[in-house]
């Protein structure tokens, strides 16, 4: 099944925003105040996932490297995430959409590494086809190929490929 979608609407609805309330601290721009709690969290960095990868209890580890509280608790871990997911929303999450056959409603998780690994191995993909195209026509080294310009490479490779189209 093929799922279309607009990117602009996608984007809108995971735009990150500020909570109400919320304010970035004066000791260290890195970390946030909750309003009316004394509790303070910053977003998990790259690092932080990274120490907490393959770890058994690895939220409850996240949430420590993340979240600091006088009176810590659920009530202050639960605001401090939902501040988190407000200010860095998943992009990464179900879509839902409907069965063009039946009307039936249908999700499907959208994973955008994958999608964005994906699409750059086809692009690669195509470059080497780009290459083949036009060293086969014209007979110039790789290197020489490589350093055109995108567009220009493809606009060759395209040229050649219209022209063989022609001649067949």
């Amino acid at each position: 099944m093929e799922l279309e979608f607009s990117i602009a609407a996608f984007l809108g609805e995971a735009s990150p925003r500020m909570p109400r309330g919320v304010r970035r601290s004066e000791e260290d721009p890195r970390w946030f105040h909750l309003p009316g709690d004394a509790a303070l969290f910053r977003l998990p960095t790259v690092e932080d996932q990274l120490q907490v990868l393959d770890e058994p209890r690895a939220a409850t580890l996240l949430a420590r490297r993340c979240v600091k509280s006088l009176r810590p608790g659920t009530r202050a871990l639960a605001r401090a995430e939902r501040a988190m997911e407000a200010m860095a929303p998943l992009v990464s999450r179900p879509l839902a959409g409907s069965c063009p056959e039946c009307g039936e409603t249908v999700t499907m998780p959208l994973n955008v590494p994958r999608l964005v690994m994906d699409e750059l191995r086809a692009r690669a993909a195509g470059v080497h086809e780009e290459i083949h195209v036009i060293a086969a026509a014209y007979h110039w080294a790789e290197a020489a190929i490589l350093a055109m310009p995108q567009s220009r490479r493809r606009a060759y490779a395209e040229t050649i490929r219209r022209r063989e189209r022609v001649t067949e």
